[in-house]
C-alpha cells in the first residue's frame, strides 16, 4: 500500500508513524479501551484461529453481534483544496443537515433488522447445537445397548 499526500509518496514517513501510533495506543491502553479494529479478539482475522466449523460459526456470530449497528454520528467530510473544495464541503455539510433526519430513520430501521437477524442466527445456532448434543447422546445410548 502506498500513502500519497499532495502527490508526494509519504509511505516511508507516514507508514512508520501509523505503525508507531498503533503500537503506542495498544501499549498505553487496557484491552477494553482499544478501538475495535485493534482488539485481536474482535478482529475478523481471529476467524483464522478457529479449529473447526462450529468454533468458526460461534466466533462469526459474536463478531456479527458486535458490528450490527450503523453509526449516525457526524463525520469528517473530505474536501479538495482551494475555493472549489471549500464550496463543495460547505454544500455537503448543508445537504447532510437537510437529510440527516431521513438518514437517521433509515439507519435506525437497518440497525433493528441487523440485530434481529443476528439474534435469529444465534438462536438457530444454539438450537442446532442442542440437537447435535441430543443426537450424540442417543447414538452413545444405542452403542451401549448394542454392546
Amino acid at each position: 500500500m502506498r500513502l500519497r499526500v499532495a502527490d508526494k509518496d509519504m509511505t516511508g514517513d507516514l507508514g512508520r508513524e501509523i505503525v508507531d501510533a498503533a503500537r503506542d495506543m495498544a501499549a498505553s491502553k487496557s484491552k477494553d479501551e482499544l478501538p475495535i479494529f485493534l482488539r485481536p479478539e474482535d478482529s475478523v482475522l481471529s476467524l483464522r484461529s478457529a479449529r473447526n466449523e462450529a468454533e468458526y460459526l460461534d466466533r462469526l456470530t459474536t463478531l456479527m453481534l458486535s458490528r450490527t449497528g450503523i453509526g449516525t454520528l457526524d463525520f469528517h467530510i473530505p474536501r479538495k483544496p482551494g475555493l472549489v473544495g471549500s464550496a463543495g464541503a460547505a454544500m455537503k455539510r448543508i445537504l447532510w443537515k437537510l437529510f440527516r433526519y431521513q438518514h437517521d430513520r433509515v439507519a435506525f430501521q437497518q440497525n433493528s433488522i441487523n440485530i434481529q437477524l443476528t439474534a435469529a442466527i444465534e438462536f438457530m445456532q444454539a438450537e442446532y447445537e442442542q440437537r447435535i448434543r441430543a443426537l450424540e447422546n442417543r447414538i452413545s445410548d444405542l452403542e451401549k445397548k448394542g454392546n
